[in-house]
C-alpha cells in the first residue's frame, strides 16, 4: 500500500520578499535620479557661470578638500598603504627558517 515517495510541499515564499524588492526598486531609482542630477550640475555651472577665472577659483577650492577627504578620511590612502607596508615585513617572516628567532 506505499503511495510512492514522499512529496514535497511546494516551496514557501521568502518572508518580506515584495518589500525587498520594492526597497530595491526605490535604491535604484534614487541612484538613477542622483546620477542625472550629477550630469546636470556642471551644465548648470557652466552656464551661470561661464568659463572664467572666478569658475575656475570656485572649482579648485572645492576640489582640493574634496580630493584629501577621499585620500585620508574614506580610507584610499590606508588601502593602499597598509598592504604595501606589510608585504616586506611578512615575506622576510616566511623566508627564516622555523628555528629562527622572531623579531
Amino acid at each position: 500500500m506505499s503511495q510512492g515517495p514522499p512529496q514535497e510541499p511546494p516551496p514557501k515564499a521568502v518572508p518580506g520578499g515584495r518589500r525587498l524588492a520594492r526597497h530595491a526598486g526605490l535604491v535604484s531609482t534614487a541612484t538613477l535620479l542622483c546620477g542625472s542630477s550629477g550630469s546636470s550640475r556642471p551644465s548648470s555651472f557652466a552656464l551661470l557661470f561661464g568659463a572664467t577665472n572666478v569658475a575656475d577659483a570656485y572649482v579648485i577650492a572645492f576640489r582640493i578638500p574634496n580630493l584629501l577627504r577621499d585620500l585620508f578620511a574614506e580610507g584610499a590612502l590606508s588601502a593602499a598603504f597598509i598592504p604595501t607596508f606589510t608585504m616586506p615585513c611578512t615575506t622576510a617572516r616566511a623566508r627564516r627558517p622555523s628555528g629562527w628567532p622572531t623579531g
